[in-house]
């Protein structure tokens, strides 16, 4: 048996090059018996049969290295406890965790070896913190920090499940600082990997818990966007806005019968309407003009003008126009108007429902955009509402209350006759519905504006998660297309001046973001002055880290930004791979740097060739470091701890950055979109972003913008540097 454990573990560290050693302490550990007691039933092949005292393994004196070695590293760091200690109980937990993700395919660990790298190194840094408080040693500032953790963790036996369901609650529990609730976070997400990907071995029973959730793609019910999110992860908003990173989780289900009664009889036909239906999803995407999709603007008019006409001055009035009117106004379906005609129902969907106020009615549209409850300074935040108020007349909303009550049936009738009245063939309830998002896409180029003013949530639409407007300024824009396409009907609008902001909360005020970089660069300053030379160093490349996801709008993923190499200095591009997925990555995309950030980059290169030396004097191979740096064999940005060099990544960070309550390391992307709205194109922004849509990415052989297009961004960029007041 012993043999087997051991081969597990060699799977597990077949990447750490470490000596035999380690294998039989692995094994050692899945000997024993961990507290959560679903991982010895996740994990069949434990068992009481290998003893260290028995085969009288030692482990060498000299240490492994931190980040080659992270697994390794974390168990030396247990070596000298006896089982029944705290930190060595959970060593037993965390090496059954690792082994049952390498266990289930060979492919799972690297799979997930961001996920194994963060979890060994907060438990590591944890268990330290805790041996050397029992020692009564003195502890930094962030060994304090993680001594908290151990009144966290249950100290007897419990189910995997209820300890996941603990932690969940507790980052829910809005008491937590910015370092405690990414604790928190970053192990139960490691424990619920082990949970979600066990239960697909043969004969376990699925602990995998997911949501499905399905919506048509523009008209069509022959073509059903699915996508698959764990109910683990309540808070939508954080996995909406992950899906433009986990494509893979969005399926496209289509009804090849209903495409072509043919494929019922022949698979062939099936295959070939399902390629015939890609292509067509791809077309639909992007959005043209030309498309017969859609009516033509003027033919809107029409409609639109009909509609009222049929409604307002008819002699008898058919309250079948009106509806079809409001879907139009809204981008509801007309069976969500059929429901509210009873005065005592004013709820369309679960999202939108009607609002009475003083000079009219609003429909009002709750977005799933996150909302940091633990976060204790809302007041920093610059959007404090995550609903939309679209305004409606209130003569409209009175019309739809009064009778008499209609059914689908009358209006099919309406639109059966408006498509005859008015030459417009394709004209159906349900492409009425998306007529308003076209419309307002097609004056603006915005498709963001067009999804927040026709309710669509942030499931359907990536870039709603970074949205930032004024309420006034979206629906001055709402009511500019109502005026671009009806004037009679813009007359009947009322807007009210609005000084809220609608969007991401995110994004910090200008004013705090401003005294968060100020901080940032006094500790750099201050280092420097004090003359420690590791400590300017970390605080340096922490600062950079900072600078450069602000101005590229990068994903702030392990290893940013990459090697020297990825960056082109003289042209002012730098290629990333920031779509990292459990260690996956994805194709990366070339963004453009402004003059400010190569000037910075410039200087911090000098810096590293200055102080080269001074670095080797503090660090053992400080200078072989720096080396790595330049020949691209190590990432750009890493900081000193424990005298050994580490890449950087959110977790690191996050480290430096205690007390200024910043709750999420995506804070940043947040900011620059903010920052972006209205003062670039969004085709560029959405470049910038990596949010386009499948075959319009920047460089695609289908996509119509050009590099020195897209190189213009840099001057908007640029002025973020006197906008956030930076030195």
């Amino acid at each position: 048996m012993h043999d087997l454990l051991r081969s597990i573990m060699a799977r597990l560290l077949y990447s750490e090059k470490v000596l035999e050693t380690f294998k039989y302490v692995g094994a050692h550990f899945l000997c024993q018996k961990p507290l959560l007691d679903d991982l010895r039933l996740l994990q069949p092949y434990s068992g009481q049969c290998l003893s260290l005292e028995i085969l009288e393994i030692h482990l060498p004196k000299q240490k492994p290295h931190l980040t080659q070695q992270p697994i390794s590293s974390y168990r030396y760091c247990l070596k000298d406890w006896k089982s029944e200690h705290p930190a060595y109980q959970w060593g037993i937990n965390t090496v059954f965790a690792l082994s049952i993700l390498s266990d289930i395919s060979p492919s799972v660990s690297s799979d997930h070896q961001a996920t194994i790298t963060t979890l060994v190194s907060r438990f590591r840094l944890a268990s330290q913190a805790l041996i050397k408080a029992q020692q009564g040693k003195k502890l930094s500032k962030y060994e304090k920090l993680y001594l908290w953790l151990w009144d966290q963790l249950p100290q007897s036996n419990t189910s995997l499940e209820a300890f996941i369901q603990q932690l969940y609650e507790l980052e829910q529990s809005g008491s937590l600082t910015t370092f405690q609730f990414n604790l928190i976070r970053d192990i139960r997400r490691a424990y619920n990997y082990v949970l979600n990907s066990a239960s697909k071995k043969p004969g376990h029973r699925n602990s995998t818990l997911k949501r499905l959730e399905q919506y048509p793609l523009e008209d069509s019910d022959s073509i059903i966007i699915i996508q698959e999110l764990a109910t683990s992860e309540q808070i939508r908003s954080l996995q909406y806005e992950a899906l433009s990173d986990h494509q893979e989780l969005q399926h496209v289900q289509i009804d090849t019968e209903a495409v072509s009664p043919l494929s019922k009889q022949s698979r062939f036909v099936q295959q070939q309407s399902i390629k015939l239906m890609q292509q067509h999803i791809v077309r639909l995407q992007h959005r043209f003009r030309s498309s017969n999709h859609y009516p033509d603007l003027e033919s809107i008019r029409s409609l639109i003008s009909h509609c009222w006409n049929q409604y307002s001055t008819a002699q008898y009035k058919n309250k079948a126009y009106l509806i079809i009117l409001l879907s139009f106004l809204t981008g509801n379906s007309t069976e969500e108007w059929l429901k509210v005609q009873s005065p005592k129902i004013s709820r369309l969907n679960q999202r939108q429902r009607l609002i009475n106020l003083d000079d009219g009615f609003v429909l009002r549209s709750k977005f799933t955009l996150f909302g940091p409850v633990h976060f204790p300074h809302k007041e920093a935040l610059q959007n404090q509402i995550t609903h939309f108020d679209l305004p409606l007349p209130h003569r409209l909303i009175q019309g739809v209350k009064s009778g008499p009550v209609l059914e689908q049936s009358h209006i099919r009738n309406a639109l059966q006759h408006c498509r005859e009245e008015l030459s417009i063939p394709s004209l159906t309830s349900k492409k009425l519905s998306t007529l308003l998002h076209a419309s307002i896409y097609h004056m603006t180029g915005n498709a963001q504006l067009a999804d927040i003013l026709t309710g669509i949530d942030a499931n359907r639409s990536a870039s709603i998660s970074y949205c930032s407007y004024p309420v006034y300024r979206l629906q001055s824009q709402y009511l500019e297309t109502v005026q671009n396409l009806s004037a009679e009907m813009a007359k009947l609008f009322h807007l009210d001046k609005h000084s809220q902001n609608f969007g991401s909360l995110k994004a910090p005020t200008p004013a705090t973001v401003t005294s968060i970089f100020t901080y940032l660069y006094a500790q750099v300053i201050q280092s420097m002055h004090q003359y420690d030379v590791i400590a300017a160093y970390n605080h340096y490349n922490i600062w950079l880290w900072h600078i450069l996801l602000l101005f590229t709008a990068a994903r702030p993923v392990k290893d940013f930004p990459g090697l020297l190499r990825d960056f082109d200095l003289d042209q002012g591009w730098l290629w990333v791979a920031d779509k990292e997925i459990h260690g996956r990555r994805d194709e990366g995309r070339i963004l453009p740097l402004c003059t400010f950030l190569k000037n910075e980059l410039k200087f911090y290169l000098e810096y590293l060739r200055k102080n080269a030396a001074s670095i080797a004097a503090h660090i053992e191979n400080g200078s072989q470091y720096v080396d790595d740096i330049f020949e691209s064999k190590k990432p750009l940005l890493g900081v000193f701890l424990d005298h050994q060099w580490q890449s950087l990544s959110p977790a690191i960070v996050t480290q430096f950055t205690e007390g200024m309550q910043l709750e999420h390391a995506n804070w940043l992307r947040h900011t620059t979109r903010a920052f972006l709205t209205d003062k670039a194109e969004e085709s560029l922004i959405l470049a910038l972003f990596g949010h386009e849509k499948n075959q319009q990415e920047m460089g695609n052989q289908y996509s119509s913008l050009a590099l020195n297009t897209y190189r213009t961004l840099v001057n908007t960029l640029n002025e973020m540097k006197e906008f956030f007041l930076f030195f």
